[in-house]
């Protein structure tokens, strides 16, 4: 039955919006099964889980997409805003240039990478970084959410936070130097 896919599909959106995240799950899991396991469905579900602030799971469906249809710098820009609320900046500035040197015509994408660039700028996690070596380091994330989420939403914390990017560039620079006499 051709409608089936859309029929699961539209069950999954509605569940979605009510809350029932795992319950929709097996809505569009169905609706993939029901339908052909395409990219457009993929990407479909991606979408959805992005408006419904599930960005992991957006994530998850997104690079499955990617995975058969990698041409596509739509998919390119969604992955890169799920990557971008899950605080993956290098990870969402590499979609984002991937979006924009498929259609480079588009402004969206323009926006998008200007966009993490400046975040990524801004607002670096200096010590974790440096001692995780890398900004996608699970530890980083968390202490980058950590950050975002707690300590800029107070007066203190954001004192304490620009303390920081004061003062962590320094940081790193002499544990570098450490790291460098003792290796």
């Amino acid at each position: 039955f051709s409608g089936m896919p859309w029929l699961w599909f539209d069950r999954g959106v509605c569940l979605l919006s009510m809350g029932q995240e795992e319950s929709a799950v097996k809505c569009f899991e169905n609706a993939l099964r029901a339908g052909d396991g395409s990219a457009d469905w993929l990407q479909r579900i991606g979408q959805e889980y992005l408006l419904a602030k599930s960005p992991t799971r957006a994530l998850s469906v997104l690079s499955k997409a990617l995975e058969q249809r990698a041409d596509r710098a739509f998919l390119w820009q969604l992955t890169g805003r799920a990557a971008e609320q899950l605080h993956l900046t290098d990870r969402a500035a590499e979609a984002f240039e991937h979006a924009r040197r498929l259609d480079p015509t588009s402004a969206t994408a323009a926006r998008d990478s200007t966009r993490i660039h400046r975040q990524r700028a801004a607002r670096p996690c200096w010590i974790a970084t440096l001692v995780f070596a890398s900004e996608e380091h699970p530890t980083v994330d968390r202490l980058r959410r950590w950050r975002d989420e707690t300590w800029l939403r107070n007066p203190i914390g954001r004192l304490a936070a620009r303390l920081y990017d004061l003062t962590a560039p320094a940081a790193c620079a002499v544990l570098k130097q450490f790291r460098a006499m003792h290796a």
